[in-house]
């Protein structure tokens, strides 16, 4: 009597975890004047690509500019993969970035892909401009 059994190779799951924290900042400023722009709200969206995001309810985090139009983020989780291991198929690794939404009331919103952020980094995104609503710009 012959008995076959099917074999299969398992391969174990690896979990990887982010390295760091980088820092995102920048400048929102008027598009027609180029005036800065005060109290404005940055909401950043850590790995919006994950319906079920264990790192969002705790580091999603929300900003205001100060009178001078700037806003700093700091402990920003990095993107994944970091640089070292992207390209590297063993790790079975999907790719996540972050999303910030500009948004002031009077002002159409704007929403920037953060696609690559590593730990230690700071990512300057300079002046980033706002249209006022009913503008023709």
């Amino acid at each position: 009597m012959n008995i076959v059994v099917d074999t299969m190779t398992l391969q174990p799951t690896i979990w990887l975890y982010p390295k760091g924290f980088g820092t995102i900042r920048g400048r929102v400023v008027d598009s027609g004047s180029k005036s800065p722009l005060k109290n404005v709200k940055i909401t950043l969206r850590i790995y919006k690509e994950d319906t079920y995001d264990p790192f969002g309810s705790i580091y999603d985090k929300t900003v205001n500019t100060d009178s001078g139009g700037d806003f700093v983020l700091n402990q920003v989780l990095e993107t994944w993969p970091p640089p070292d291991i992207e390209g590297n198929s063993y790790f079975n690794h999907k790719h996540y970035t972050h999303e910030i939404t500009i948004s002031l009331d009077g002002y159409y919103p704007k929403t920037i892909d953060i696609d690559s952020l590593e730990a230690g980094q700071v990512l300057d995104l300079g002046d980033i401009t706002l249209n006022k609503k009913g503008s023709t710009i």
